[in-house]
């Protein structure tokens, strides 16, 4: 996701361009960044965002604009695909490659040939 990442000390700041969200992280006490914690902390994210959007300006930044031909069913049906279909095959092959007679092949380890 496009984002602009601001810190400040211990705090982390992420502002997600796609639907205008921010987040909110101590990495002091939350280095996995798993808590959100910008409702309990509404004033200092206010002060972060103000100053990476100041930064962003003084460095004449690019910001990414939205893509007309996004279409959020497309990309949900896609992610099931890639979740449900790709990764169940590559866990399959990937899984041969452990079995203790396996060898690669003629076209190294089942790589597809490309042409350019």
């Amino acid at each position: 996701e496009p984002s602009s990442i601001i810190r400040n000390g211990p705090w982390k700041l992420i502002h997600y361009y796609e639907d205008g969200h921010d987040e909110l992280y101590n990495l002091e006490s939350d280095p996995g960044e798993q808590n959100d914690v910008i409702a309990e902390n509404q004033l200092l994210a206010a002060t972060l965002r103000q100053r990476l959007d100041a930064w962003l300006i003084e460095v004449d930044a690019k910001f990414p604009v939205p893509d007309s031909a996004y279409d959020p069913d497309k990309e949900k049906a896609r992610l099931h695909q890639l979740k449900h279909e790709l990764m169940p095959k590559l866990e399959v092959s990937h899984a041969a490659y452990l079995h203790p007679d396996w060898q690669p092949n003629e076209d190294w380890w089942g790589s597809q040939v490309v042409i350019d």
